[in-house]
């Protein structure tokens, strides 16, 4: 199993030169990747930033993945562009990216324009579009419903970065995504029991429509922070928790109308009423595993009881959340690498 390292910051928390010195913090202690930090678990930032970050870090480390996890494939002006860009990032990087795409959320949405309903079938074509141009095909043109794009010659990209996806743990997704990627995501801020029945309704929809494929990778995200004792961890991890879900976890569930069934809303919709952006008890978060918090001991035995759930291939940490300053995100990744990484 691997550990990735990423953030889930509040307004103004973290400045670009922050997010830089955490990955070459993570990429000097021995994780096994960086990540940008999909909002609640959904694709939704702006794409051309992702890229941009990802390929800095693809010069500013040595050995970790670079997980990109949070483009919104749909809203996307040109995938030819955004493959280019990604494939000279795989390059650079020595075959190091990981390219995550998902739906996005209601603000792109609104920013876009675009109607929601058509999300799904916009998410096919640009994956279609992105892997002809990866795979170094060459139609003369590319006529689909949403681009139409002419390709001049390229030489095929080998290998090609994996592709994950992020989006709700619902089968509608499932059956959107497992055929187009090799991995799934799984959204913060939800319980382990539901993060658990997420992974495997992944799992059964990929062998089912990818009976000769590799197993999929699954990814949990989730919020550490490491302190010296319980007590300490709690005080502080407390006081960044409510300023947080007042500020950028309100809307975390919220989907645009026509983005999925009605059934799928409803249930992000009671979700968001059992998830990390409205839970506050101490014993609620902790029996749950919404966040892994406390001392070195027993964040080790939460992690330890929430893997054996879930099963996930790869935890992608929030060690970085809300208001927490860049100085305690930093202890809290070491802390968590020097004693609880080696038992893992």
């Amino acid at each position: 199993m691997r550990v990735f390292v990423s953030q889930l910051p509040g307004p103004q928390a973290l400045t670009e030169r922050d997010l830089l010195t955490l990955a070459r913090l993570a990429d000097s202690l021995g994780f096994d990747g960086v990540a940008s930090a999909p909002g609640a678990g959904r694709a939704g930032g702006n794409p051309h930033t992702s890229l941009l970050q990802a390929g800095i870090l693809a010069r500013e480390t040595s050995r970790v993945k670079i997980a990109v996890l949070d483009c919104s494939l749909p809203a996307m002006p040109s995938p030819v562009q955004a493959a280019d860009q990604l494939a000279w990032i795989q390059q650079t990087s020595h075959e190091r990216l990981i390219a995550g795409f998902g739906l996005g959320g209601v603000e792109q949405y609104e920013q876009s324009r675009l109607n929601p309903a058509s999300a799904s079938d916009r998410f096919r074509e640009a994956l279609q579009l992105m892997n002809t141009v990866w795979r170094g095909e060459q139609p003369e043109r590319f006529d689909g419903a949403f681009w139409t794009w002419q390709l001049p010659q390229r030489t095929a990209l080998t290998p090609a970065p994996p592709i994950w996806t992020t989006g709700p743990a619902e089968k509608d997704f499932f059956d959107l995504a497992a055929p187009l990627s090799s991995g799934y995501v799984l959204p913060a801020l939800i319980d382990a029991k539901t993060a658990t029945k997420g992974a495997k309704g992944f799992r059964k929809a990929f062998s089912k429509q990818r009976p000769e494929a590799d197993a999929p990778e699954v990814v949990w995200q989730v919020p550490i922070f490491v302190g010296e004792t319980d007590e300490s961890a709690w005080k502080d991890f407390s006081a960044w928790l409510q300023p947080w879900q007042q500020t950028c976890l309100r809307d975390a569930f919220r989907e645009p109308p026509g983005l999925f069934s009605p059934r799928t809303i409803a249930k992000q919709t009671r979700l968001a009423e059992q998830s990390l952006a409205t839970v506050t008890d101490r014993e609620a978060i902790s029996a749950g595993h919404f966040a892994l918090v406390g001392s070195p001991e027993s964040v080790q035995e939460q992690l330890a009881a929430a893997i054996d759930s879930i099963e996930p291939t790869t935890v992608v940490g929030l060690f970085q959340f809300g208001q927490m300053p860049v100085s305690s995100a930093q202890e809290n990744i070491r802390r968590f690498a020097k004693q609880i990484f080696p038992n893992l």
